[in-house]
């Protein structure tokens, strides 16, 4: 920090000796070089006239001197300690006399320290942020400290004046002090000491202290990252954050930062893993925000899109610089996959069950007995599909159940052994969302995109399953390419030769192996009534919108797949209630009209009709196995083809 003195010198003639004229001002000081600098000058009456100076402590020791010789002299004093006050003398000697010519004293720049304040309440121990201003004090003399702090451009001056010696708690700028200023984060804080004469503080005070940034900084203004990649954003507090009620100081005082991201719609392109993210009391601890482009089941984006995440301060409710603080947005750029090869696939598991890998790898899956098998898994998320068999025939397996894993979230559609189940089993997560599209047809969306659907047939199977099976088709989404899916579905690389994997993704199995290396054991079973995951879903899934583009605290998690952005989803959302098993005896079933365009060569999704023509009405002559026909629906009375049954479905209200 440099600091000027100013000296005006005196004449040189012998009968009209003046005293030099100074003045000594210290404008700047370095705390890094624990230094301040000194500008000397003489006044121009003075000629010839030398001048000495001296840096001394307060007790007139000597710490420096150095000589005057120039109308102007600058000096730099080093190697000085932080916070102690100096005097700075400047003299001249006429005829053996010294007269003194100014005197000026300075602290090197003091230091500045944000820490937690005790708040007593009788109760909890509570806290809130205050600030010091760091120098070395005599135990004679009472301070004053000068706060500046500057938001929005405008700067507050606050007097913090000691009027006891020893008195330096009450120097402190608390939060107090700032609410009743009306200052709220984010703000710049500074601090000058000076002593105090007669309880008033001198007008002149030493340098300022550095600068505190208060508030939390955004350590990733910008993000970029790909659809298929996750990102992290990173920020950390720069002052330590008070506990402000006994609710927080149970919680590890931490506070309550709640997420949204401004949009013109009703989804937002982000997820992350909720709405809100809490963060410790401790200045800076580095805290990282994981997000994802939110997946909603569609093909979604072609080109690169930018989003805007804002973090703000949430269900603070007393009087606190951190109410209402809105922490600058943070860019994320959001760019297309590299590879799009996964859109348009799916995998299949058609009863008898014919199966069909996401490569399209066609295999049969009918020779085993009653079984569970793990249809689907994914390499990194905490997500599977399994689907079970039972015998349909006395010649074909078929499907007759479903069950799907996100996290702690179970769903399964199951009319095995006569039972009919469909709901939950489990809903702790509540990541897993699922669509009654028909009567008979469910879809079932995992967190990060991929889905299933599942439909349930009913005539002509007359059989142990009570009349009904279950056709499943399971859509990949762009995070399971590049083999990060495993299962009967096959590994998702756009390769047909390594589907067949075992568990450890390595190939070389033949069918029957293949088949084998994926059966559950009744460890991992999903359809057990005692079945509970207890690995949590911890990636990223909640989208945080607001459509109005305005800031929310509230703490509103929806999923992806919740929204308007896919059309055509306007029919019943299940809600996380659990399953009730009813039973079902296949002579007390009604037949369900079931349009089948899979022989169709443009079905994708197999997706069945409430409503068709007229069907045959066909039941068993037994509760037995009854032969059936391979085909998955009833035979309708009428011709009914692709074209009618489009026509049909365009014109149904």
């Amino acid at each position: 920090m440099n600091q000027c003195v100013l000296i005006t010198g005196i004449g040189s003639e012998e009968a009209a000796y003046r005293p030099a004229s100074a003045k000594i001002n210290v404008p700047q000081a370095d705390i890094t070089n624990h230094s301040f600098t000194i500008i000397i000058s003489y006044d121009h009456g003075s000629e010839n006239l030398t001048g000495e100076g001296n840096l001394l402590l307060k007790d007139g020791s000597v710490i420096r001197s150095y000589s005057v010789d120039k109308p102007s002299l600058s000096k730099t004093f080093e190697g000085l300690t932080i916070g102690t006050k100096y005097i700075v003398e400047v003299h001249t000697y006429r005829h053996g006399q010294r007269t003194e010519l100014d005197r000026e004293w300075v602290f090197t720049q003091p230091g500045i320290e944000a820490y937690l304040q005790p708040v007593s309440t009788g109760k909890a121990e509570l806290s809130s942020t205050a600030f010091r201003c760091q120098f070395h004090t005599s135990p004679e003399v009472a301070y004053s400290v000068r706060w500046i702090v500057q938001r929005d451009e405008r700067n507050y001056t606050i007097f913090k004046i000691g009027e006891e010696k020893h008195e330096l708690y009450g120097l402190s700028l608390t939060e107090e002090d700032l609410v009743k200023s009306h200052i709220s984060l984010p703000f710049h804080v500074s601090c000058a000491v000076a002593e105090n004469q007669d309880t008033t503080p001198k007008a002149s005070f030493s340098v300022s202290s550095n600068i505190i940034s208060a508030g939390i900084k955004i350590l990733t203004p910008q993000v970029n990252m790909r659809r298929d990649e996750t990102a992290i954003i990173r920020f950390s507090p720069t002052v330590p954050i008070g506990c402000y009620s006994s609710h927080m100081a149970a919680n590890d005082c931490k506070l309550t930062l709640a997420i949204s991201i401004p949009v013109s719609k009703n989804c937002t392109g982000i997820s992350t893993k909720k709405c809100t993210i809490s963060i410790s009391g401790d200045e800076g601890i580095e805290h990282d925000l994981q997000i994802q482009a939110t997946e909603d089941g569609q093909y979604g984006m072609l080109e690169e899109i930018t989003y805007k995440v804002i973090l703000r301060t949430a269900n603070l409710k007393n009087d606190t610089i951190w109410n209402g603080y809105i922490i600058p947005a943070v860019t994320v750029n959001v760019k297309p996959e590299i590879e799009t090869y996964w859109r348009g696939k799916r995998c299949e598991a058609l009863n008898e069950p014919h199966m069909y890998t996401f490569d399209d790898v066609q295999y049969e899956h009918h020779e085993s007995f009653s079984d569970e098998y793990v249809l689907y898994t994914h390499t990194s998320y905490q997500a599977k599909v399994h689907h079970k068999l039972e015998r349909c025939n006395s010649n074909a397996m078929c499907n007759c159940g479903i069950a799907v894993l996100a996290g702690r979230d179970i769903y399964v559609i199951s009319t095995c052994n006569n039972i009919m189940e469909i709901g939950y089993k489990q809903c702790d997560d509540g990541v897993l969302l699922v669509r009654q599209e028909t009567d008979s047809t469910y879809t079932i969306y995992l967190p990060f995109g991929t889905y299933v659907k599942a439909r349930l047939d009913k005539s002509p199977y007359f059989n142990s399953v009570g009349t009904m099976i279950v056709s499943v088709s399971l859509y990949p989404s762009v995070h399971d390419q590049h083999s990060r899916s495993r299962g009967l579905c096959g590994s998702l690389d756009n390769n047909r030769t390594n589907d067949f994997h075992d568990r450890t993704g390595q190939i070389s199995l033949n069918r029957t192996e293949f088949i084998q290396t994926w059966k559950v054991s009744k460890e991992e079973s999903l359809f057990k009534t005692s079945s509970k995951s207890t690995v949590p879903w911890v990636h990223p899934a909640c989208t945080c919108s607001v459509s109005s583009g305005h800031v929310t605290t509230k703490d509103k998690c929806h999923l992806g797949a919740d929204n308007t952005c896919a059309k055509g989803r306007t029919v019943g959302k299940q809600t996380c209630e659990l399953a009730e098993q009813k039973s079902i005896k296949s002579s007390e079933m009604q037949t369900v009209p079931v349009l089948d365009l899979s022989k169709d060569g443009n079905h994708k999704d197999g997706v069945t009709t409430l409503k068709g023509p007229e069907v045959t009405n066909t039941k068993p002559t037994t509760k037995k196995e009854a032969q059936v026909s391979q085909t998955t629906t009833s035979t309708p009375s009428e011709h009914w083809d692709h074209n009618k049954a489009k026509s049909f479905c365009t014109n149904y209200e």
